[in-house]
């Protein structure tokens, strides 16, 4: 597919997607982790899946930089581990 350095990239992938969904399942780390995913989307879609086979199979990918997105802006919810901590802290 051409992505430069590949063999560094798909490690880092992989360990982003297995302890970054297990991070957003606890609630931890919510907006740091939605900028990765998004980058790591905005790459999937624009970069790998539009030239080589155009809209459909990229839908997908888009749903879940739009994911990222709204990970960015929202935030954690009131049951993450980053809001009851900082609730405590308070």
């Amino acid at each position: 597919m051409g992505i430069p350095a590949a063999g560094l990239a798909a490690p880092f992938i992989a360990t982003l997607e297995l302890g970054g969904g297990i991070l957003l399942f606890l609630g931890l780390f919510t907006r740091v982790l939605g900028l990765l995913f998004t980058l790591e989307m905005i790459v999937t879609a624009f970069y790998v899946r539009f030239p080589a086979q155009w809209w459909n199979p990229a839908r997908i990918d888009l749903m879940l930089l739009a994911a990222g997105i709204l990970l960015i802006l929202a935030g954690p919810g009131r049951l993450a581990l980053d809001n009851v901590w900082r609730r405590r802290e308070q």
